[in-house]
């Protein structure tokens, strides 16, 4: 191989001089400046000139040599644009795409290349852009060193892996790479988001501190390109608050392209749950409960074709005490879809004989499992794999390490991904709270919500949950995932009707508007979502108790039934101690939440009927200091 060289994009020195090029956000908040230094680009953001990124280098390795010095910028043309589209679901029912954009026309003795970047509302975008032109192939991409410099005292959450734990540290304290979203706690009070969008035939970003104050694109391997190319997208998001990260993370789907499906009638997002037993008759009974609990999907996980390990395994071929025909014919009657788990490895040997006959046996979807995940291959791969599901009308579900970049515009059966660091890790509820400003900022996480058992693999590794059952009854308002796996460790037997599983048969997986109440990243917070006429709010704390006081100001101007499902202490005569309260409520009230240790909080608000407008107390006449425990019957 030829030794990489350096590409270096430079600033307009003959047409333009070294005049910075301007461009700013379509409300004038955020400002991004192209400066021209020595031969080389260096680019600023600011919001309400305020510094978020300070003079940071764009630079690539290529080889071979196509776009050594000199450079020289030939053009620039800005544009804007400003629509509105709705998605086939999501957190909202309708996405605006509303920014200012600039193209940047840069030149080498060999070849031309682009730098397109756009200005948000919410943030700044650019991408790296290579026309199709005499001359120029294939070439090779050896590192994309596009930097982020920020101001000393900036830290931030990191985290090395996709699946690990996050924790708080000073720039200068990051050892390794750092999975994305990486979200900054800036020393002048912004938060900023580094993240990527439209990772398809390309390989994953991760972000390396490359000093004490800067922030590198890092890839997992080279990148082989064939022009016309345009790498991803590098997204900084930018807030006030953290909570307005995840409320403009659609910039992440303005960023991809639009539905490529003709028809998406197959398309449903919904609850599942899995039967853990892997025999004919546990999965019989986990369709029974689903049927009773308004569960739309049923998944057979690892295990159902064999050890998935073993080369032998054949993922046609169920275990004898899984009769998966009379499985999938007894869903069928209950209305319950059946989801089948396939290993990667598996699933790569004979994609269109496997799908197709998936298709064939009336399945539902896939969970692929056992991916790699990073290189440009594994990358491109996975794309095809969600490509290749959707001509087989098969919706998909990624396992493992592999995070979202918006590609589910494109591809909606592409449902959910694992990506977190979820329940199969029994993680405290610090990691929880800490999750809606990192990891969802990137798009929906299959968590595996649990209720009732514990982490059993073995005496040595069982793990009980580290969180109270309020807590867990919340997650799946906080955790977006259109694809929501619930009772992860759980059998129907288990259950025992007890009151609060009412909030599990009704919250939606996909939703109409979505706010983030209040939260403070690691501390709490509290996400409201609505759909159609009903709200939705679930309210998470730490390891430490806390009292969070809510605003109901973004109900309608009627009155509303609020069921509120908390932690009830040892007065609630059930075995997860979860007390239920029915009041009337309107938008000018403030819910307060007394949230215990790794606690949590769901309520569900309904328009009030005449009949519950008679018969229920306002919550202005409920005292504040009412004793827990006082546990009434979920209205069904």
């Amino acid at each position: 191989m030829r030794p990489l060289v350096l590409l270096l994009v430079v600033c307009p020195l003959l047409a333009l001089g070294q005049r910075p090029l301007t461009l700013t956000s379509p409300d004038g908040s955020l400002t991004f400046r192209l400066n021209h230094e020595a031969g080389q680009l260096r680019y600023t953001l600011r919001y309400k000139n305020r510094p978020v990124v300070e003079p940071s280098l764009l630079r690539l390795l290529t080889n071979p040599r196509l776009f050594d010095e000199p450079l020289r910028v030939v053009s620039s043309q800005p544009d804007s644009h400003s629509s509105r589209w709705k998605p086939l679901y999501g957190e909202r029912s309708e996405v605006t795409d509303h920014y200012n954009e600039l193209t940047i026309n840069v030149r080498s003795e060999k070849a031309t290349f682009q730098l397109l970047v756009r200005v948000y509302n919410a943030g700044l975008a650019f991408q790296y852009k290579f026309p199709k032109q005499p001359g120029l192939g294939s070439f090779l991409i050896g590192a994309e060193n596009s930097t982020f410099r920020f101001q000393p005292g900036t830290q931030g959450w990191f985290s090395p892996t996709a699946q690990a734990a996050y924790r708080l540290k000073p720039l200068s304290a990051f050892r390794s790479a750092s999975e994305r979203p990486l979200t900054l706690q800036l020393p002048n009070g912004l938060v900023a988001c580094l993240t990527e969008a439209q990772t398809i035939d390309y390989p994953r970003m991760k972000l390396s501190v490359t000093s004490q104050t800067t922030v590198q694109a890092t890839l997992d391997g080279p990148v082989r390109v064939t022009a016309p190319f345009a790498t991803p997208w590098r997204v900084v998001l930018v807030a006030e608050q953290p909570g307005q990260l995840l409320e403009n993370n659609d910039l992440l789907l303005n960023l991809n392209a639009p539905n490529a499906l003709t028809h998406t009638d197959w398309i449903r997002p919904g609850k599942i749950m899995r039967d853990v037993t892997l025999s004919t008759a546990g999965a019989n009974a986990c369709v029974d409960f689903a049927a009773r609990h308004g569960i739309d999907y049923l998944e057979l996980d690892a295990g159902w074709y064999g050890d998935e390990l073993d080369e032998s395994a054949d993922p046609t071929r169920p275990i004898r005490s899984l009769d998966l025909p009379a499985v999938l014919a007894y869903a069928r009657r209950q209305g319950v879809g059946v989801w089948l788990y396939v290993n990667g490895t598996a699933l790569q040997r004979n994609p269109e004989r496997l799908l197709s006959l998936y298709q064939r046996w009336g399945v539902a979807g896939i969970k692929i499992g056992y991916v790699g995940v990073g290189s440009q291959a594994w990358t491109k791969w996975l794309h095809e794999a969600v490509r290749q599901a959707a001509d087989h009308r098969l919706m998909v579900d990624i396992h493992d390490e592999f995070r979202p970049s918006g590609t589910s515009r494109t591809y909606p059966n592409l449902l959910t991904q694992e990506g977190v660091g979820g329940n199969e890790q029994m993680p405290s509820a610090t990691h929880n709270v800490t999750l809606p400003f990192t990891r969802f900022v990137a798009g929906a996480a299959d968590y595996t919500v649990c209720y009732f058992s514990q982490k059993n693999t073995s005496p040595k590794t069982s793990k009980p949950l580290q969180t109270t059952p309020a807590h867990q009854l919340a997650l799946p308002v906080v955790f977006y995932s259109p694809l929501q796996f619930l009772y992860w460790y759980d059998r129907p037997d288990q259950a025992q009707d007890e009151p609060e599983l009412f909030f599990f048969d009704k919250v939606p997986t996909i939703w109409d508007d979505t706010r983030v109440l209040s939260g403070e990243i690691g501390q709490h917070v509290s996400i409201a979502r609505r759909k159609g006429n009903d709200w939705f709010v679930g309210t998470l704390t730490n390891t430490e108790a806390r009292r969070v006081d809510l605003s109901l100001d973004f109900l309608g101007e009627k009155l509303y039934v609020a069921q509120v499902f908390r932690d009830g202490g040892s007065e609630v005569p059930t075995r997860t101690q979860v007390a239920v309260d029915r009041f009337l409520v309107s938008r000018s009230d403030v819910l307060r939440a007394d949230l215990r240790p790794s606690g949590g909080q769901a309520v569900y608000f309904t328009p009030a009927t005449l009949a519950e407008r008679r018969d229920l107390p306002r919550y202005a006449s409920l005292s504040r200091s009412r004793p827990a425990g006082v546990a009434v019957a979920a209205g069904r």
